[in-house]
């Protein structure tokens, strides 16, 4: 962020104790609203042999009201405008969705229980240990921002997440936990693609052997 100790020295130009004029209400980005609030207010005070130029207050709204002449109101603006001008865009949040799936022997009466996102998958899982009668015993969505840490806990699954960008794809630190494994992994993960992270051995109440897979996706986007 340009520091306003370096930008608001130009309202400084031309100050008088001339009549306020007009009245104007500024949008300033929440993180630094409190020092532009500040700086307005001690440019437009008092101030020694000059007299009060202006009026600064802040609104319910979060807007700075100020009440001062229409070339300051120029001068605020620009710089206003030049400090937007150098704050980086905010990093694009990142969403991962996750499936917990259960995988048993398929019984006569089973049917295709899986939503049809996860066909590939159940290929994928099918091939490895011949036909399942899949399931979804739990599911999460995460959404963060690159390089921070997003968490999801419900009483069943709990999931945290850092992920960062790498080219076209994403480095994603995931850790995973619930009644059937806990696990960490890093992954790296490609648009629209989907990744078994892990799988557990797993037996029903009636004492059946089965598989339960962990399973991530990161969304391709539109």
């Amino acid at each position: 962020m340009i520091r306003l100790k370096y930008l608001l020295p130009a309202l400084l130009l031309g100050l008088s104790a001339e009549a306020y004029a007009e009245i104007r209400a500024y949008d300033v980005a929440e993180r630094y609203r409190n020092e532009v609030y500040e700086a307005l207010e001690s440019i437009l005070g008092t101030r020694p042999g000059i007299g009060p130029s202006g009026k600064v207050s802040m609104l319910p709204t979060g807007q700075i009201l100020v009440d001062t002449d229409s070339n300051r109101h120029t001068e605020i603006q620009a710089v206003l405008d030049a400090i937007a001008r150098s704050e980086p865009p905010e990093p694009p949040s990142v969403s991962l969705r996750y499936w917990v799936l259960s995988g048993m022997p398929p019984a006569p009466e089973a049917g295709d229980r899986l939503p049809p996102i996860l066909a590939d998958v159940a290929a994928e899982l099918e091939a490895a240990h011949g036909d399942l009668d899949l399931s979804v015993i739990d599911s999460a969505t995460l959404v963060g921002a690159p390089g921070f840490t997003a968490v999801s806990q419900s009483e069943t699954l709990e999931i945290s997440q850092n992920v960062k960008p790498a080219g076209s794809s994403i480095n994603a630190d995931i850790s995973l936990q619930s009644e059937f494994l806990e696990l960490y992994v890093r992954a790296t993960l490609s648009p629209g693609e989907f990744l078994v992270l892990g799988e557990s051995p797993y037996r029903d109440e009636s004492d059946q052997r089965g598989i339960v897979a962990f399973v991530v996706h990161w969304p391709a986007r539109n």
